[in-house]
C-alpha cells in the first residue's frame, strides 16, 4: 500500500512537472511593420478617385496577375498595368509610409500577415484632389 502510495505521488510529480514545462510561455516578438511589410504581395485592386469640378471620377481595376515585392533592400518590385517598375519605400510609422518619392506618404489602413490596405490623398489644387487605394493580399 505504500509503495502504490509513493508510486502515486511521483507520477503525480513527474505529471506536474511536466504540464509547467508544456504551458510555458515563448517570448514571441510582434513583428515590426517593417517585417509585416516584406514579401511579395498580390494586387487585388486599385481604386483612383481624381476629385475636381465638384465631383469624384472614380477608376477601380483589379490586379489579376500584378504583384508589389517589398524587399529589405528599401525597394518594391511590381508589375502593374502590363509594366514592370521598381521603386524605392520607407517605413515611416506603423501607420504611414512612403513609395516612390517621400512625399508621398500613404496611410496604411490595414496590415496584416495576409492584408495590406494603404491610401494615398494628393491636393492638387483648391477643392481638387487624387484619391489611390491600394488593396494587396498574400
Amino acid at each position: 500500500m505504500k509503495s502504490i502510495k509513493t508510486t502515486l505521488t511521483v507520477l503525480l510529480l513527474v505529471i506536474t512537472v511536466m504540464l509547467g514545462i508544456s504551458c510555458k510561455k515563448e517570448n514571441i516578438t510582434p513583428k515590426t511593420t517593417q517585417e509585416k511589410v516584406l514579401g511579395k504581395w498580390k494586387i487585388q485592386s486599385v481604386s483612383e478617385n481624381y476629385f475636381f469640378s465638384g465631383m469624384p471620377h472614380v477608376n477601380t481595376f483589379s490586379g489579376v496577375g500584378e504583384y508589389a515585392d517589398f524587399r529589405n533592400d528599401g525597394k518594391v518590385y511590381s508589375f502593374s498595368r502590363n509594366n514592370y517598375d521598381t521603386a524605392a519605400y520607407g517605413i515611416i510609422s506603423d501607420t504611414k509610409m512612403w513609395i516612390d518619392l517621400s512625399t508621398d506618404i500613404y496611410t496604411i489602413q490595414t496590415l496584416t500577415d495576409a492584408e495590406l490596405k494603404l491610401y494615398l490623398k494628393e491636393d492638387i489644387a483648391a477643392g481638387e484632389y487624387t484619391e489611390t487605394t491600394l488593396q494587396l493580399n498574400k
